[in-house]
């Protein structure tokens, strides 16, 4: 008969390394995001709603690249879905329903 031999193995643990980087993108978008929003003030409701559309297609580009595997594919992507809707709204919002 064998005996089984107990094996004492620590995996890495990447869960909590993506978590920190995770946090980390997080953290630099607000960073952007606040720094932008500062700077509104001056700028027309066009270009105020075309860089947000373009914040939040990047946070939703990042978050869905992220579980996709590519999370620069989706940044970059997102961005530009973003400020084009952002855009799109801003024309629709200024001259109203037809």
């Amino acid at each position: 008969m064998q005996e089984l031999i107990p094996v004492s193995f620590v995996a890495p643990q990447p869960a909590k390394a993506g978590r920190s980087v995770a946090k980390r993108r997080l953290s630099v978008l607000a960073l952007m995001a606040a720094l932008l929003s500062g700077g509104c003030a001056e700028m027309t409701e066009a270009q105020r709603d075309t860089i947000i559309g373009g914040i939040a297609g990047a946070a939703t580009g990042i978050m869905i690249g992220t579980l996709g595997g590519n999370t620069a594919l989706g940044a970059g992507v997102g961005t530009g879905a973003g400020l084009l809707g952002g855009y799109i709204y801003s024309l629709n919002h200024r001259t109203g329903p037809q």
